[in-house]
């Protein structure tokens, strides 16, 4: 009786301290609540100002948001994923992502034998030849080989587009990020392929996650991307890009069966004076998202940002002959520019505010005009996911302002993989629900999981060494947490690793169901063959754990796969490391 008195009392002191900080912070200026620590200073040479001391402002607004955070903590106690290690609770997820895994001493190494000997573990050419029936591995051939002709539909690793110039010289470089990760360079990517202008690509690190070639700076003068270079010529800012793609494709005396439609009105025409004003709405409405993400805490900008976008709304509700912004049955430069900056506020809203735009009862154009979209095939090889989009906007512009709301921190683990429930196979409907594509724009999870193996086969010469960084000798760190491209590897991890992989491939063939008690029983055989303590053979394993996590983490969506690859790659490792601890 007497605790439970006690549990009340201390439950009743809850509200009457977040009642006094709110009071204490409200009877301050409101210095500290606009003031935020730097974050990246480098990127963001205006944010290195020196902030003024702590106040009592300062200490007030921190005693309310710690004891906010320490109920959210407690009410998410029973939603933490049981599988995380209590030496990773107090982490943050950048924290986690960098996590090194050290190798024992030279004199002091053992393999961990996993799958030595074992019948159940096919090499690397018995995965091939089991790929190779399936309908996934002929269309992922068909689709190489139209890689190297510079043929066949959108791809987000094509590095030539000829579209049915075969034996012209192509005079047009685009220069664009190698992540994709950069909205500017998408919107002139999806312009390429709309007005089917042929073209090769370079690719090029950002800052970010790598170094920039010094040649990049005497092309573009600053070393920003994307530029666009035609016959010597180099073009650097995006919509001016876009609307040269329009004039000179729109103008061309093009082979027959290529895309000479115009995007743009030319100047005098009706519909000129109403693009002109869309590209000001589409600036309006990223300077407001960004004040809302990156500016200011928590709900600063909100209503500024809500109003721009009613705007949007009702600029797509205004022809009702399609879901476009200009009148017509395809997109047009104006669609194009604003796409990929609203790709990345539904994820970022979702992920920072907690507010869904996808789907909202105030926004029903702005959902039709994605749907429309996700069926472009233009806009749909080269959009990004929300794990890639929320892990590459803060290495871009700085920290991004959460709301830090319980259900908010809840969105964000699942997002980041690091809920109980997220990266799970079958991908669950809550999953495709948050971030949701048109059914018949997808294949079945079967074909996708084929399709991901194959991928994951052409590429076992290098990704074992890539995911051995795991346990490496780390290089110098970059803004992105997820880049590391400089971490030097043993190659006495290896073994472990390939085998680690082959697994991987096994379930993406077979699926998880069908491998399960193959890796249970080849996991027992090998804690007998390694010998030693319990303790010993998991620390063991957990090498093989700590490479398989860092590929998990590191699949881009489209850089690397497809979402629906991704999302079976993602399940697929879920399960293995959790099979493997």
């Amino acid at each position: 009786m007497t605790a439970s008195l006690q549990g009340r009392s201390r439950q009743a002191l809850v509200p009457l301290v977040l009642q006094l900080a709110l009071v204490l912070h409200i009877t301050q200026t409101s210095h500290a609540f606009l003031s935020r620590p730097p974050h990246h200073p480098n990127h963001h040479p205006r944010r290195q100002q020196q902030h003024a001391p702590a106040s009592a402002t300062t200490t007030s607004l921190a005693l309310f948001k710690g004891v906010r955070d320490f109920i959210a903590r407690r009410r998410q106690k029973k939603g933490k994923s049981p599988d995380t290690p209590p030496e990773e609770e107090n982490m943050t997820k950048y924290e986690r992502f960098r996590q090194v895994t050290p190798i024992p001493p030279v004199g002091e190494r053992r393999r961990y034998p996993l799958g030595v000997g074992s019948s159940s573990l096919p090499g690397m050419e018995d995965l091939w030849g089991e790929a190779w029936p399936t309908t996934a591995c002929g269309d992922a051939m068909e689709r190489r080989d139209a890689l190297n002709e510079g043929t066949g539909p959108p791809d987000a690793e094509a590095l030539v587009r000829r579209f049915g110039q075969v034996n012209a010289t192509i005079q047009t470089v685009f220069y664009k990020d190698a992540a994709s990760w950069c909205p500017y360079c998408a919107s002139v990517w999806t312009m390429l392929e709309e007005k089917q202008m042929p073209y090769t690509m370079k690719r090029i690190n950002l800052l970010s996650y790598g170094e920039k070639p010094e040649w990049l700076y005497d092309i573009s003068g600053t070393g920003l991307m994307p530029v666009l270079e035609v016959g010597g010529r180099m073009l650097r800012e995006s919509v001016d890009i876009c609307k040269f793609i329009d004039w000179w494709r729109g103008n061309d005396v093009s082979p027959a069966g290529q895309n000479t439609r115009r995007l743009w009105p030319n100047k005098g025409d009706d519909l000129y004076e109403e693009a002109e004003a869309l590209l000001g709405l589409e600036r309006d409405l990223f300077r407001d998202w960004f004040i809302y993400l990156f500016e200011g805490p928590e709900e600063r900008g909100h209503k500024e940002f809500w109003a721009v976008l009613l705007q949007v709304e009702a600029a797509l509700a205004k022809h009702k002959d399609g879901p476009w912004f200009l009148p017509g049955e395809e997109p047009s430069l104006v669609d194009i520019v604003f796409a990929p900056k609203v790709e990345r506020m539904v994820a970022s809203c979702l992920y920072w505010k907690g507010m869904t735009l996808r789907g909202h009862a105030e926004l029903p154009a702005l959902a039709k005009w994605l749907d429309a979209l996700d069926r472009r095939p233009s806009y749909a090889a080269f959009k990004a996911d929300f794990f890639t989009l929320v892990n590459s906007l803060e290495p871009l512009f700085g920290r991004a302002y959460s709301v830090g709301t319980p259900e908010v921190q809840e969105i964000q683990r699942k997002v980041d993989g690091f809920h109980y429930t997220s990266w799970r196979l079958p991908v669950s409907t809550e999953e495709s629900t948050r971030e949701y594509l048109p059914p018949d724009t997808q294949p079945s999870e079967s074909y996708a999981r084929q399709s991901a193996a194959v991928r994951i086969i052409l590429n076992n010469k290098r990704l074992p060494r890539y995911m051995a960084r795991a346990v490496r000798t780390p290089g110098p760190e970059y803004r992105s947490p997820l880049a590391d491209p400089q971490n030097a590897i043993d190659e006495w991890v290896l073994p472990e690793v390939e085998a680690a992989y082959r697994y991987l491939v096994l379930a993406l063939l077979r699926g998880k169901e069908v491998v399960a008690p193959l890796v249970a029983a080849d996991k027992a055989a090998a804690d007998r063959a390694y010998g030693g303590t319990a303790e010993e053979a998991r620390a063991a394993r957990g090498r093989m754990v700590a490479c398989l996590n860092y590929l998990k983490f590191r699949v881009g969506v489209p850089r690397d796969m497809t979402l629906a690859e991704a999302r079976q790659v993602r399940g697929a490792l879920t399960w293995l490391v959790e099979a493997l601890k």
